[in-house]
């Protein structure tokens, strides 16, 4: 069996939250469904194909930009495996020394990821946690493809069936602290039970959503 996550997330951007469903696998393909006030409104992801994209408006999906694969990879692998399988995967990882910020003197970790960006990793000297990433890429290449200089910072960590995760990400612009969306998991699964389909273009989500009793999110279907 191939590795595989699923989570439900809030996402703030410009003050405005929105719930979001997010499924990966190690084949690769991974996918999100984003819902505003309990309705569908736009979904994206990896599959067989390539990257894609597919708003409520538009009757079916379609190609997204090919720079969309590479932002989609380096989710997929950050949110299966451990920096201690990262080389077995073809990356490449290098100590460039500490970097002290706001206060913690950072071990910092270069990571040549294959098909994907060269990012940086801080590694808390305490915890032994990634609390921040950096690399220079576009937030949204099918929106802007404009580069920037992009950092996760991650907090509130969670152990759950024993691997340890952030339950809090908040991305900046680090050149100019500007915050540009923020992250908070409301829950967290390794090795669901997919959908046949699910994490392709072709599949249809529930176009309704609904809080469950454990706060988390599930789509619900249309009556």
């Amino acid at each position: 069996m191939g590795e595989e996550l699923s989570s439900d997330v809030q996402i703030t951007e410009k003050n405005s939250k929105q719930q979001a469903h997010y499924s990966c696998t190690d084949s690769p393909a991974w996918r999100i469904d984003v819902y505003a006030e309990g309705k569908h409104v736009f979904c994206e992801g990896l599959d067989a194909a390539g990257p894609w994209l597919w708003p409520a408006s538009d009757s079916s999906a379609h190609d997204a930009v090919p720079d969309a694969k590479k932002t989609g990879i380096e989710g997929i692998e950050f949110n299966l495996y451990g920096l201690h399988r990262f080389p077995a995967r073809g990356h490449v990882l290098s100590l460039e020394g500490r970097e002290l910020l706001d206060g913690t003197d950072y071990y910092v970790i270069k990571a040549v990821m294959k098909d994907s960006y060269e990012t940086y990793l801080y590694i808390n000297p305490l915890s032994w946690m990634i609390e921040r990433r950096r690399d220079f890429r576009a937030f949204h290449p099918d929106i802007d493809p404009k580069k920037a200089y992009a950092e996760k910072r991650y907090a509130d960590f969670r152990s759950v069936k024993g691997i340890v995760s952030p339950f809090s990400e908040k991305q900046m612009n680090w050149k100019t602290g500007e915050e540009v969306n923020s992250t908070a998991v409301r829950s967290l699964a390794y090795n669901p039970r997919f959908q046949p389909g699910e994490l392709t273009r072709r599949y249809r989500a529930p176009v309704n959503l609904r809080a469950s009793d454990n706060g988390s999110f599930r789509p619900k279907a249309a009556n």
